[in-house]
């Protein structure tokens, strides 16, 4: 018996081999489990970036058209036409109170936050885990 145990190879070995398909099986398992987490992460990620982007698109625009408005408001004043000013004073005034209530309303977008629990408790317990196997030896 121990003739042919010692020609056994390492591989060849069944106790090595069930713990060889073990470990594998674990870092399938975690390594599944790894990737779900990551891309749920990224998911949220994107989400919360792509409503960003779209706030500041959205404010840029705003802008650009207060800046054509402003251009045009100084324009008439530097000709001094103030019979073109007083013709769009009522257009200007609706058109700043109307660009103050929808830059009142608009907020800035809500971001998922998100938090991984149990991550702890999952270190602890593969450590724990990965100490309680042991090899016991003794001599027959």
């Amino acid at each position: 018996m121990k003739y042919t145990t010692e020609l056994m190879t390492v591989n060849e070995n069944p106790t090595i081999e069930k713990i060889t398909k073990t470990f594998k099986s674990l870092r399938a398992i975690l390594t599944k489990h790894e990737n779900e987490l990551k891309e749920k992460i990224c998911t949220i990620e994107k989400r919360n970036k792509d409503l960003v982007e779209i706030f500041q698109n959205e404010l840029r625009r705003k802008q650009e058209e207060l800046s054509k408005r402003n251009k045009d408001f100084e324009g008439i004043i530097s000709v001094k036409d103030y019979t073109k000013l007083l013709q769009d004073h009522q257009n200007s005034v609706n058109y700043l109170m109307m660009t103050t209530q929808e830059l009142s309303a608009h907020k800035y977008p809500l971001t998922t936050k998100y938090r991984i629990d149990e991550i702890q408790e999952l270190q602890r317990t593969v450590a724990d885990t990965t100490q309680r196997v042991h090899i016991y030896e003794w001599q027959e």
